[in-house]
């Protein structure tokens, strides 16, 4: 595919989800963008762990999907939970969905339609404390937006024919002082949108604040 400019920036797709970004700094140079792993070989996404080029990208790619459809988005369902919760994945009949940085390395026992790395932990080193894995990981959901994040969604499932999706990691939640990115991810989302994304097997409140 020939170079086209998205956003002011010069972009060229290489792949199902892999493209190339000019610089703008330095002629002849390009940079390689990779959406599976939301990652960019400049130096500000080095620094940042985002940037404009995996922005333009990540824009680009999720409007041709919207294009080449209807050109609409569709209403999602979430819900969250672990990637070794097999019953009540398969028993919700949600479209099981990974938000890891990488795959899960034990067998599921249902089949996984993506890993969707937006929503994802990239760059946040292990060692950092829960207070500052949250605020880091809030930052990196706030870099991608609401549209743009609620576009994605949208996409699998219309990728999938299903409306209901079940975001997973790995964290047991039953075990005291655990936290995970998922209910993060959740809390972010109902403060953004004011969706309350529950946690498949938990109990349900019987009323809503």
């Amino acid at each position: 595919m020939e170079a086209i400019e998205v956003d002011g920036d010069m972009v060229e797709i290489v792949g199902p989800r892999q493209a190339k970004v000019a610089s703008k700094s330095q002629q002849g140079m390009w940079y390689a963008v990779d959406l599976d792993d939301g990652t960019c070989t400049c130096k500000g996404f080095e620094i940042r762990k985002n940037c404009r080029h995996l922005e333009a990208v990540t824009g680009f790619v999720s409007g041709q999907k919207r294009a080449a459809g209807t050109g609409e988005t569709v209403l999602v369902t979430l819900a969250t939970s672990r990637y070794q919760n097999a019953a009540d994945i398969v028993e919700s009949g949600a479209l099981p969905v990974g938000i890891t940085v990488g795959n899960p390395r034990f067998k599921l026992g249902y089949k996984l339609a993506c890993i969707a790395k937006e929503f994802a932990p990239v760059g946040i080193p292990r060692e950092v404390d829960d207070e500052e894995f949250e605020r880091q990981y809030r930052a990196r959901l706030e870099s991608f937006g609401v549209e743009r994040l609620r576009n994605r969604l949208s996409d699998i499932a219309i990728a999938h024919d299903r409306t209901y999706l079940v975001l997973l990691c790995y964290e047991d939640l039953t075990k005291p002082g655990e936290i995970c990115h998922r209910r993060m991810f959740a809390e972010w989302w109902r403060e953004q949108t004011g969706y309350v994304t529950y946690e498949l097997g938990a109990p349900v409140p019987e009323t809503l604040t």
